[in-house]
């Protein structure tokens, strides 16, 4: 058996009925370039063979009695494909908003927590004969570089048949006993006093650490504080979330993203968060619900291999940053959410990228559950924000794809969505565009889709203002036609915007602040993290499903 770690397992104590914490995956599929027709049949034995030979496949819970310490995992002697793929039809008209609404209604609700905690369901009926794929695995299995390293081990570089012939069934772990969960637990729990302590210790060093570092750049800290330690204002999304679901899709081109990266010094990260700054303001400003402070984002940050003996799935900490929306310019919202950023990092250095890790070994698991079910249960979600939303960049590859021999044409990633937050914002970058996945409780945002509408609009704009050719350099993703009235009000608000931006974007190039060195420094340290990530993550799913993947998130 395999003990889960504390963040692990608090993924499991976090989850609510209303707030399932599975991570998905939907991918766009044109089944034209198949061998064999992709059936459900088909994917089934496809999903057979790669669960016989992909061991996170099958690893399944065990609690351990009375929850006196963090469950374990097996792998299921008794595993059985049926329970996890499944199958859809898209309501007619088969176009974007019926495929974004029927992966709600399938992301939905908790999963069985007798079974390995993944599904795939091979989803038809869309416009133009394309299928599309939607995975799901819980939190507790992957984060976001494991969970893409997960769903590449099932990709192909080329369209291959389904094979014939499976490899033979392993025989799995057995169950333990609750004598030997016990045991487990009575091991584990004599070893958290010591483990306190060093936390402790830990958490002090790192403070010291941070307020000397604060000390050594005394003319910042003003304004560091204020970034890190703001107020987050509330919005019609940071409210109690119900179980409803809705997807809603946005893509971009990287190279273009890359344009505006280099013309401004900036980073792809910088970017991205700019451009959802500026989507959020626009779509908040229509609906007169705009705060006059910025809006907060908490951004997870990968830190596979940079723990010293890190195990488990999830290898994460967070950034807050700002997304500037209250300015209106948005060259002065990218410099600003980059200067904020740098610092977040710099903080989270000074704070130790471990640390959210190691306290989560020494919480209990009932006051887990216990701070979650208060905290969500009364007006606390609400009232007291840690954030206004969620945006995750994951790195994809370059190369096509193909699964089951389908060619994937998109791939939109789901994050999950919290009490007190309900939107989250994932991107997921794929050959030579950038997905984006906007998930919500509907009954928070039922024009979910406007909002994804206005990434390119905000996109536009920051181009213009950087001085650049707002001109795709690729054919844009399909959209869904805009009603006239929709776009009337568009060109009126990217009227506003040009004139705003004229005096920016006549100067922007002499403005323009080159990337410093520290900026420098952590793109090519992040870029071997990235590398060294890789090596890991392949090696632990026995094949090398991340070659050629790179990190697009600095």
């Amino acid at each position: 058996m395999e003990p889960l770690t504390g963040l692990d397992a608090s993924f499991l104590y976090l989850e609510t009925p209303e707030a399932p914490l599975h991570v998905s995956t939907l991918m766009v599929c044109d089944p034209s370039t198949a061998p064999v027709p992709v059936t459900y049949e088909a994917l089934q034995r496809f999903m057979e063979q790669k669960a016989r030979t992909t061991p996170v496949f099958r690893k399944r819970l065990v609690e351990v009695p009375l929850r006196l310490y963090y469950p374990v995992w097996i792998d299921d002697p008794n595993f059985d494909i049926i329970h996890h793929v499944r199958h859809a039809v898209v309501p007619q008209p088969g176009d974007e908003k019926a495929l974004g609404q029927l992966v709600g209604r399938l992301t939905h609700g908790t999963m069985d927590r007798r079974y390995p905690l993944w599904e795939v369901w091979l989803i038809e009926g869309l416009k133009d004969g394309r299928i599309a794929i939607l995975g799901k695995m819980h939190h507790a299995l992957v984060d976001g570089v494991t969970g893409a390293g997960m769903m590449v081990s099932l990709f192909d570089m080329q369209p291959r048949p389904v094979p014939d012939e499976l490899p033979p069934k392993p025989k799995g772990d057995p169950i333990p006993t609750e004598a030997e969960l016990l045991a487990y637990a009575g091991r584990e729990l004599a070893k958290q006093p010591r483990k306190f302590a060093k936390v402790l210790r830990q958490s002090i060093e790192n403070y010291m650490h941070l307020l000397d570092r604060r000390e050594r750049f005394d003319d910042d800290l003003a304004s560091v504080e204020r970034g890190v330690a703001r107020s987050v204002p509330a919005t019609h999304f940071n409210r109690r979330v119900g179980p409803k679901r809705n997807l809603a899709f946005a893509r971009l081109s990287l190279n273009d993203v890359k344009a505006v990266k280099k013309a401004t010094g900036t980073t792809v990260n910088d970017v991205v968060l700019a451009v959802c700054g500026g989507a959020l303001r626009n779509w908040l400003a229509r609906k007169d619900d705009l705060p006059d402070e910025p809006l907060i984002a908490s951004c997870p940050v990968s830190v596979h291999g940079k723990r010293k003996n890190a195990r488990g799935s999830n290898q994460v900490s967070a950034l807050r940053c700002t997304l500037a929306t209250h300015i209106a310019d948005p060259l002065e919202r990218l410099r600003e959410i980059n200067k904020e950023t740098l610092r977040a990092k710099e903080e989270l250095d000074a704070i130790g990228a471990d640390l959210l890790a190691e306290w989560a070994e020494v919480v209990s698991p009932h006051a887990f559950n216990l701070g979650v079910r208060l905290y969500s249960s009364t007006a606390m979600s609400e009232n007291v924000l840690a954030h206004n939303v969620i945006i995750s960049n994951v790195p994809g590859p370059r190369f096509p794809l193909y699964l089951a021999g389908a060619q994937i044409e998109a791939i939109y990633p789901i994050g999950p969505i919290f009490a007190g937050c309900g939107l989250n914002i994932t991107l997921f970058s794929y050959r030579d565009n950038i997905d984006f996945g906007f998930f919500t409780d509907p009954d928070l945002c039922p024009d979910i889709w406007d909002l994804a509408d206005e990434v390119q609009t905000a996109f536009a704009d920051l181009q213009r203002a950087a001085g650049i050719d707002d001109k795709p350099s690729t054919a844009p993703a399909k959209r869904t036609t805009k009603s006239a009235s929709k776009k009337k009000a568009t060109a009126t608000r990217r009227a506003g915007g040009r004139q705003k931006t004229a005096k920016t974007s006549a100067t922007a190039r002499a403005a323009k602040a080159p990337v410093t060195s520290a900026v420098k420094q952590k793109e090519t340290a992040s870029g071997a993290s990235a590398s060294k990530t890789a090596k890991k993550t392949s090696s632990r799913l026995g094949a090398d499903p991340l070659a050629g993947l790179k990190r697009t998130s600095d």
